[in-house]
């Protein structure tokens, strides 16, 4: 399967560059709460078009994509035991970012944290989110990529 070769690519590189006690690779579904979501895999090359069918755009093609059941988890309970730290997150989750940061509250409330998320559809709006409900600070965006910081 193409998503586990990418996982371990994704590993080989981060012990190549000696990294490996510093980052922690998981092959782990996000959302609001634990529990079994459909997922539509891009049957093409692009990985970056997969997401989860409850947050998907109204324009998604379902002859584009395969339908299958996952178990997703919250932010909150897959990194329960990080306190006090300066943490880095990268959310590329095609649409679902709020119901990931959603579930990952606790965690980014007790850490202080630089968050890099793609925002392909109204970045605006979620930006507003993000500053007003989380509580975040807009730093900058490069393309679709948005920085923001929260200190503890």
């Amino acid at each position: 399967m193409q998503s586990e070769f990418c996982k371990r690519l994704l590993c080989a590189n981060i012990y190549l560059n000696s990294l490996d006690l510093r980052i922690d690779a998981r092959r782990v579904g996000l959302s609001h709460a634990r529990r079994s979501v459909s997922f539509l895999v891009n049957k093409g090359n692009s990985t970056g078009m997969s997401r989860i069918a409850e947050t998907a755009p109204a324009g998604t093609k379902a002859e584009m994509f395969e339908e299958t059941i996952i178990e997703v988890d919250t932010l909150d309970a897959q990194l329960a035991s990080i306190r006090g730290q300066v943490v880095f997150l990268k959310i590329d989750v095609e649409g679902h970012e709020e119901s990931v940061i959603t579930g990952g509250r606790s965690f980014l409330e007790r850490n202080r944290c630089f968050l890099q998320m793609e925002i392909l559809s109204n970045p605006q709006e979620m930006v507003c989110w993000v500053r007003d409900q989380i509580g975040f600070s807009y730093l900058h965006h490069i393309g679709n990529d948005y920085f923001f910081e929260r200190s503890s």
